[in-house]
């Protein structure tokens, strides 16, 4: 199991990210992840709360903070926006828990994500994609997208309640939902 100096890493952390911290601890889904805090800077993007780095992936305009291993996926808090426990675990359930290489990998929640991802149509991710290339400025090719952003936005967006039902009912279908539904049982967000 992933061990931390909780000392160090609580060391210049604001109020609100000690608490953050310690709600963040207490998931278990997270116990193998490892965690950065960033203060206020211009490295992490625009406005962002939390980024969450795959193995191996050491950045490109944003550099992966030098607390995050290369061996295993984690998870950086910074302050650009309030983030929540709940927060955390959705970017873990749509970029690491859900990966086989990964020490936290969860097998049951890799397979509700498989099926959630084959149940999007191929037209409506691209029409995402298109969307994020012209609104959002989207540079990546569209398989990276789909695969870094696109669907883990999607299964984040219903699961954990980060979009609103109106805009859920119009993009999901109910196998869709049940699907995700399974997925907020198997985590404990129900």
């Amino acid at each position: 199991m992933y061990r931390i100096n909780q000392a160090r890493e609580m060391e210049g952390l604001t109020m609100p990210q000690r608490y953050m911290y310690q709600l963040y601890r207490s998931r278990p889904q997270l116990s193998q992840t490892p965690i950065a805090f960033q203060k206020p800077n211009d490295l992490m993007a625009e406005g962002a709360g939390l980024e969450s780095w795959p193995i191996n992936e050491e950045g490109g305009d944003i550099p992966r903070p030098a607390g995050l291993p290369m061996d295993r996926g984690g998870i950086q808090i910074g302050s650009g926006r309030p983030v929540s426990a709940k927060d955390a675990v959705a970017d873990w359930a749509g970029h690491i828990g859900n990966n086989p290489n990964e020490p936290s990998f969860d097998p049951k929640l890799a397979g509700i994500y498989s099926r959630f991802s084959q149940s999007l149509s191929p037209e409506f991710l691209k029409m995402r994609y298109e969307d994020e290339k012209a609104n959002r400025g989207e540079k990546r090719p569209f398989e990276t997208w789909a695969s870094s952003s696109g669907i883990p936005a999607l299964f984040r967006g219903y699961t954990f309640n980060q979009w609103p039902d109106e805009f859920n009912n119009r993009v999901f279908s109910p196998e869709q939902k049940g699907i995700m539904d399974e997925a907020r049982t198997h985590l404990g967000m129900r």
